[in-house]
């Protein structure tokens, strides 16, 4: 973790600087810095005269300084040869100023032009991560989360925040998250604290859901669809929704019936942020991969199979 909070000075700032270091792998990290005045030059990470091969993944870097961008930014590469090898996805770019800058060959203002100068980073975000405090002597880096957040003075979990930090659950989806405590999501976080025991806790409400019931076909809570639906309660209260966190094939025939939707609806849908397409097989002599006897079902991103 690099914390550089509160600079006074109008000089220049790296957080990380590679120099000639091949085959780095940086992953995990926290990288904040703050200035009370302009800076000449305020770069988060740069890496130069060769340094072949970096693998940059699951960072979360966040600046609060302004500075020219024509020589600053958040990745910087001053030179070709540092571009072989370069392998970076999954992180977590973001300013809280108008310029979030970036070197590839030329200079590209936000993530999208980054992605597109670079074809790096298809599966990063740009948000702000949240974290709990980043004051000078009183750094805490766990990220906000309505479901629990590791309080390192009380050390244990606190569920007084408002909001969730974007990182939650935007690691690369092959990496383990067994570390993370219930319920993590089945996914790292980004960030520090991702995969540890004190990672910040998965929000089972899903943004606009009344009621979320989660499957995933390994590591639950449902590990089927049909248990998540008929575990919604019969007199809906609001959006009721059943999220799919997985790729997994599910052989099953899921039925949606008897519900009083009270003016509401339920939707079953594969959860956006995992990247993953859940398919149904139904099983031998069933009617259809999903019998609907019931107004108002939606059914988002599922593959289906006949």
């Amino acid at each position: 973790r690099i914390n550089n909070p509160g600079m006074i000075t109008t000089g220049a700032f790296y957080g990380i600087d590679l120099y000639d270091s091949d085959d780095m792998i940086f992953r995990y990290n926290d990288v904040h810095s703050s200035a009370a005045v302009a800076l000449g030059t305020g770069i988060m990470l740069r890496v130069n005269a060769g340094s072949t091969g970096l693998n940059l993944k699951n960072n979360v870097f966040f600046s609060s300084f302004m500075a020219p961008s024509v020589s600053s930014g958040t990745v910087i590469f001053t030179d070709a040869a540092s571009q072989t090898g370069f392998d970076a996805d999954y992180n977590d770019y973001a300013s809280s100023n108008s310029l979030l800058g970036f070197k590839w060959t030329g200079g590209a203002q936000g993530l999208a032009a980054w992605r597109a100068a670079s074809a790096q980073d298809v599966n990063s975000l740009s948000g702000n991560p949240q974290w709990f405090n980043v004051g000078v002597g009183v750094e805490d880096f766990h990220p906000r989360s309505t479901a629990g957040r590791y309080n390192p003075v009380t050390q244990a979990y606190v569920a007084t925040d408002l909001t969730d930090s974007p990182t939650i659950d935007r690691a690369e989806a092959a990496d383990s998250f067994a570390t993370e405590p219930a319920f993590n999501g089945s996914r790292a976080n980004q960030g520090s604290y991702g995969n540890t025991a004190e990672a910040s806790k998965t929000s089972t409400n899903y943004s606009g859901c009344v009621v979320s019931n989660i499957v995933h076909k390994v590591s639950g809570p449902y590990t089927t669809i049909q248990t998540a639906v008929t575990a919604l309660p019969l007199t809906l209260t609001g959006h009721s929704c059943v999220i799919i966190r997985d790729g997994a094939n599910y052989g099953e025939q899921v039925t949606v019936k008897n519900f009083t939707n009270n003016g509401s609806s339920i939707t079953i849908f594969a959860d956006p942020t995992s990247g993953l397409v859940p398919t149904v097989s139904p099983i031998a002599g069933s009617t259809a991969a999903f019998q609907i006897v019931n107004a108002s079902v939606n059914i988002l991103g599922i593959n289906i199979l006949a």
